[in-house]
């Protein structure tokens, strides 16, 4: 069961960095564009935008395999 409690609390975490990777990616396409409209003098750039609706999806979908995880109790055996 520890091996089962592992995996599901790999998972979570795994899907806890994509969404992050998810809205940290958006945002470094996004600046520099605004950055080089700025710059240039010209009018505002508008980037792609960021995609807040899937890493909240992804934030919520970890949240199931780290409940089970945590629910998960090992309990030690005893030597006699």
């Amino acid at each position: 069961m520890l091996t089962e409690k592992y995996i599901l609390m790999m998972a979570a975490v795994t899907l806890f960095v994509s969404a992050a990777a998810v809205v940290v990616h958006d945002l470094r396409q996004a600046l520099p564009l605004r950055r080089g409209a700025a710059d240039s003098g010209g009018g505002y750039t508008a980037a792609g935008p960021i995609r807040w609706r899937t890493s909240v999806a992804l934030v919520v979908l970890a949240w199931m395999p780290l409940l089970i995880a945590l629910s998960i109790a090992v309990q030690r055996n005893s030597a006699p």
